[in-house]
């Protein structure tokens, strides 16, 4: 093989590992039909790994997009969808999925969510659905949500994945009481005494309650949250963008989290046990933040011990908060 072609193969390959932002040509208004152009193109590329063509004007998703099948990150967010296309569930790679600003979104049907159900190696999963107006049931687009994190979680555990974070954000404005240990503000102290010689535990699930205000200097301001120890310790920010020109309505989220066992003790608490006789008086908390406090408003924080048996007995009345509606009642849980 001539250095040319191999210089050609790796640029190739480069090219179809990951394809963001070009395909927003789509979104002009000379190309009505965006769907027409995108699908050739998408079959092009049968190897991408990842895929963006947020705010490109589509009112359904081609279903080309079902036969990339190395497909793990995909945002269709800021389009014109009313619900998830059929298609994603055909991707058996597909670990985050972001619905930002589809403000004709009004469904989510747990059946199309595919994150995770086959070849799902682990690490990480991801999940947005920020900022949709248009959401019918948004209590019952949380007990879809919650049963996604579950089925993952239960995934990971049957493959013995020992290191995974899962993340969500939804539509919501109270912590659930399944979160049995809450505080409001931005932060709250995290005791993980009764976990350290227990070996029945599988992780922690968090929960933060936020807000993002439309103000007349909204910058592009991410949220951050994760846990510290005695003031260290790294948060990584909530990959969804929040900037002035597209926060129309101001409206509650929940940001999710859960993190595996393993995940935990190494991020959070080995490196804090190292040297210590045991871990009274380490100061471990859950904390959001934002460079711009004025533009996102955390309103409440909560965590919860996970164990195996909190999976097997989970249902979705465990996800009611005091102040939902006696409709959550009615919801049955998926299997």
């Amino acid at each position: 093989m001539s250095r040319g072609q191999s210089v050609q193969r790796q640029m190739t390959s480069s090219i179809c590992k990951t394809l963001t932002r070009p395909l927003h040509i789509f979104s002009s208004r000379r190309h009505p039909n965006s769907v027409g152009l995108l699908e050739p193109c998408l079959s092009r590329f049968p190897a991408l790994v990842t895929l963006d063509i947020s705010f490109c004007n589509l009112f359904q998703i081609p279903d080309a997009i079902g036969q990339l099948y190395c497909l793990e990150s995909l945002n269709i967010g800021g389009n014109n969808i009313v619900t998830l296309p059929h298609c994603i569930k055909e991707l058996p790679k597909l670990r985050q999925l972001h619905l930002e600003y589809c403000n004709h979104l009004k469904w989510l049907p747990s059946i199309l969510l595919p994150i995770g159900s086959r070849s799902f190696r682990g690490l990480y999963g991801g999940l947005y659905v920020f900022n949709c107006p248009s959401l019918i049931d948004p209590e019952n687009c949380g007990v879809t949500v919650f049963w996604w994190m579950r089925k993952l979680i239960q995934v990971n555990i049957q493959r013995s994945s020992p290191e995974y974070n899962i993340e969500a954000v939804i539509p919501g404005m109270n912590i659930p009481r399944w979160f049995d240990k809450q505080n409001r503000g931005d932060s709250v102290s995290v005791d993980p005494s009764p976990i350290l010689d227990d070996n029945n535990w599988i992780g922690i699930a968090c929960c933060v309650t936020f807000v993002v205000h439309d103000t007349p200097t909204n910058p592009a301001a991410p949220i951050y949250c994760g846990f510290r120890c005695n003031g260290r310790g790294g948060i990584p920010p909530v990959p969804i963008r929040f900037k002035k020109d597209l926060i129309t309505t101001e409206l509650d989220h929940m940001l999710l989290k859960f993190f595996s066992r393993e995940a935990f003790m190494r991020d959070y608490i080995n490196d804090f046990k190292r040297g210590e006789s045991d871990f009274h008086g380490i100061g471990l908390a859950l904390v959001t933040s934002t460079k711009y406090p004025e533009v996102v408003e955390v309103k409440s924080c909560g965590y919860r011990w996970v164990y195996k048996e909190d999976l097997e007995q989970f249902n979705p009345t465990m996800m009611s908060t005091a102040n939902s509606s006696a409709q959550n009642q009615k919801h049955k849980f998926l299997e």
